[in-house]
């Protein structure tokens, strides 16, 4: 709510990423992500690759393995 283009914005994903771990909704976040197909930012501390399928395949398990957990 506070500055959603902070997690789109590659120069400085670190500070979204960061922001991320204290987040009680990382693992909804994450699965979101996966949900509606996003390719770009960060989502659920996780950086997304673009569109590259196998990265993204990749990240999406990384995901999913997190909102289950």
């Amino acid at each position: 709510q506070e500055d959603p283009e902070l997690f789109f914005d590659p120069y400085i994903r670190r500070q979204a990423i960061s922001r991320c771990r204290e987040c009680p909704f990382r693992g909804r976040c994450g699965y979101n992500a996966v949900v509606l197909g996003a390719t770009h930012g960060v989502w659920g501390g996780v950086q997304l690759p673009g569109r590259y399928p196998p990265q993204l395949a990749k990240t999406y398990a990384r995901l999913i393995e997190q909102f289950e957990q």
